[in-house]
């Protein structure tokens, strides 16, 4: 039975995060969005491929509502984005917290943390922005993508190009695992975008998101889009490591988020 879904917007995206998940020993099944719901008793994790990064804004979120669906409920749910914010980023990341939100249990409050930064490969998030090798995206050759030229490094820009969902940005200096933990509970924006800058920020990113999931419903972790970081799926009864992106925890509140 299923533990995991990943929802990736390219090929490269879904075997580099499948291939996390298996090196711990779990299953994992690379699919089409038609074959999820076919593999999801066999292994316990289903990556799927949605090949979307291309498509219509509206259709790349119908697509990432429909694995979602098919597959709920699982541990945790993973929506990969590209590092350097290519995509259907904005429509995805609203699909998916939306997705998450219609089928978790009432009086659980889901948020999106996103968490775009890969750093090994010179993508870190600073202020808010989005550098390639120490350069914000817009100052980059990025700037000249055929298909997603790109005018800004600034996330929330990015994200608010096809969603109106509300950001809060995180700056360095917050991002500790203590200090992190506290602020995920505050605050009623739908996404929380954390800057990162190497893999101890993104450890923390993760070790605050699980310690705040604890004890809630389905582990605490519904879907979750994440950094290079193990406690997320350890902590929720699932071993392996979450990847970059955007994830949405639910937590026990007072009134439905």
């Amino acid at each position: 039975m299923a533990q995991v879904l990943v929802v990736a917007d390219d090929l490269t995206g879904a075997n580099a995060t499948g291939a996390r998940f298996a090196r711990t020993g779990m299953r994992v099944a690379t699919v089409t969005p038609e074959h999820v719901a076919v593999v999801a008793d066999d292994y316990d994790v289903v990556v799927a491929n949605l090949d979307s990064r291309s498509l219509p804004p509206q259709h790349a979120a119908d697509l990432v509502t429909d694995v979602v669906e098919a597959v709920w409920p699982v541990s945790l749910v993973v929506k990969r984005v590209d590092s350097t914010l290519r995509g259907n980023i904005g429509a995805e990341v609203e699909a998916a917290l939306r997705a998450v939100r219609d089928r978790a249990p009432a009086h659980t409050r889901a948020r999106a943390l996103f968490v775009p930064a890969f750093p090994a490969s010179g993508r870190v998030t600073v202020d808010g922005v989005q550098l390639l090798d120490g350069v914000p995206l817009e100052r980059t050759e990025l700037a000249f993508d055929p298909t997603w030229p790109m005018s800004t490094g600034l996330v929330a820009d990015l994200l608010a190009e096809q969603t109106d969902l509300s950001v809060r940005h995180v700056p360095i200096r917050q991002v500790t695992q203590t200090m992190l933990a506290a602020d995920l509970m505050t605050g009623d924006e739908a996404v929380v975008l954390c800057d990162a800058l190497d893999e101890r920020h993104l450890e923390d990113i993760a070790e605050a998101a699980a310690e705040r999931s604890a004890g809630t419903a389905r582990c605490g972790c519904p879907w979750i889009p994440g950094p290079p970081a193990r406690s997320w799926p350890r902590r929720c009864g699932c071993a392996g490591r979450a990847v970059r992106g955007a994830r949405c925890w639910p937590s026990r509140a007072a009134t439905p988020a």
